[in-house]
């Protein structure tokens, strides 16, 4: 999984599967209280709906996803987006205000791909579910 093409891995059935399994788990522990078990997030809190075709930080490309999710918004990171307040995961203490685990970069590329699969790109909704 990690010497896959990460622009590909949802295309490729077998990759796809365990992405989004792996990448499910990682969600809803570390991003569904905010975001939402489907990603819908929730605009009167400005939480960004992961499900939208119109992406609040780039163009939803995974190497941005990745990059969100490692550095953060408003996490203090110098790499993340100052513009809302997200953990950077791919750091050893993602979040100033709580003590929140650190995610390996296994389960960042998962959960790159389970956020892509939202908008179903590269797969089907029954994989996605």
């Amino acid at each position: 999984m990690l010497r896959a093409d990460p622009e590909q891995i949802l295309s490729q059935p077998a990759l796809r599967q365990v992405a989004l399994a792996h990448g499910e788990q990682v969600y809803q522990a570390q991003c569904a209280s905010c975001h939402g078990a489907n990603g819908t997030g929730d605009p009167v809190l400005g939480v960004p709906d992961l499900t939208a075709a119109r992406h609040l930080y780039g163009e939803g490309r995974v190497a941005e996803v990745e990059e969100i999710t490692r550095h953060g918004i408003r996490s203090a990171d110098k790499r993340g987006f100052s513009l809302a307040s997200m953990p950077a995961y791919g750091t050893p203490r993602p979040y100033k205000n709580e003590p929140l685990p650190s995610l390996t970069p296994g389960q960042i590329e998962d959960l790159t791909q389970y956020v892509l699969a939202f908008s179903g790109r590269g797969t089907d909704p029954a994989a996605a579910k």
